[in-house]
C-alpha cells in the first residue's frame, strides 16, 4: 500500500469508527488536500511505524522514479486494538481496498466531513461527530472521566459554590 493510499484507507477507518462508536479509531488529523485528505502528522510518523516494525516497506515503481509501498510489520500484531476497532478496519480494507487509487480518491472525498472541509483546512472530526451521531455512543474516555469526578465532587461537596448565608447555616447547623 503507497502512502497515498494509507492517507485515504485511514481517513475511511477514522471516519467509519466515528459513525459506529462515537470517536474516532486511532485520532489522525486530516487536511482537505490537493489529492483529498492528507495528515501532515502521518506522512511524519509513517518512518517512526517502520523504524518500530509497526510497518515494512519496499521500493516500487512510481509515475516519477520510485516510492515505497507498506503492509504491516511483525509489531503491528502485538498491540492491542479493540475487537470494533479491528472489526472497522477489517470492513473498510475489504470494501475499499481493491479499489484503484483513483476511485478510491474519489470515494473518500465523496464522503462527510471531507466534503465539509475547505481546501487546506482540517477536517472537523468533532463536528462530524456531533452531526452524525447525535448522542447515541458511548462518551469518550477522557470525557466519561471528568464526568464521574465532577459526580464526585458534588457528592462528596467539594468544589461547592454556597452563598454566604448558605456557609453560615452548614457551619451552624454542623457547629
Amino acid at each position: 500500500m503507497t502512502k497515498v493510499r494509507l492517507h485515504k484507507m485511514l481517513y475511511l477507518v477514522e471516519r467509519e469508527a466515528a459513525i459506529r462508536t462515537g470517536r474516532l479509531a486511532v485520532g489522525i488529523r486530516f487536511k482537505n488536500h490537493n489529492y483529498g485528505m492528507f495528515s501532515p502528522p502521518l506522512a511524519d510518523s509513517i518512518d517512526e511505524l517502520e523504524n518500530a516494525g509497526f510497518l515494512q516497506s519496499r521500493v516500487v515503481p512510481a509515475d516519477s522514479g520510485e516510492g515505497r509501498s507498506y503492509r504491516l510489520g511483525p509489531a503491528s500484531e502485538k498491540t492491542l486494538v479493540s475487537a470494533g476497532i479491528r472489526l472497522v478496519c477489517e470492513e473498510v480494507f475489504a470494501e475499499y481496498g481493491r479499489l484503484s487509487l483513483k476511485g478510491l480518491v474519489a470515494k473518500a472525498k465523496a464522503t462527510e466531513p471531507f466534503l465539509d472541509t475547505p481546501k487546506g483546512k482540517w477536517i472537523n472530526w468533532r463536528g462530524f461527530i456531533e452531526n452524525r451521531c447525535e448522542g447515541e455512543h458511548q462518551l469518550a474516555p477522557e470525557v466519561e472521566r471528568e464526568l464521574i469526578e465532577a459526580k464526585e465532587r458534588a457528592r462528596s461537596g467539594r468544589n461547592r459554590v454556597l452563598t454566604r448565608e448558605q456557609a453560615l447555616r452548614l457551619v451552624t447547623a454542623h457547629g
